[in-house]
């Protein structure tokens, strides 16, 4: 789905999972002052992946209209490295969840 917003875990542990050919596959569990949902944001995708607590947790919401002033205020050539990263971190992510399904 997409969303308008990136969190940032405060407390706990949040689990990033994809579903691959229906098996889950954990990418990586987030800890304190980690944040997740940057790509839609950044990438202008529908989530890539699932996030869910890991045990009790506490996530902070920093909205889509701070983020967009924030990025506004960047240089366009900046924001154009920005979109890269972005691109090439989802591709990664994709292939690595591939590989690790087939395991």
């Amino acid at each position: 789905s997409s969303g308008n917003w990136m969190y940032v875990v405060l407390s706990g542990n949040v689990e990033i999972s994809k579903a691959i050919d229906g098996k889950k596959v954990v990418i990586q569990t987030l800890e304190k002052e980690e944040g997740f949902g940057e790509l839609v944001f950044l990438g202008d995708v529908s989530r890539t992946a699932t996030a869910r607590a890991v045990g009790k947790t506490t996530v902070g919401v920093v909205e889509h209209e701070f983020l967009t002033q924030e990025f506004n205020k960047l240089s366009p050539k900046f924001r154009y490295i920005l979109m890269g990263i972005v691109k090439k971190l989802k591709r990664t992510t994709d292939i690595t969840c591939r590989f690790l399904a087939e395991k």
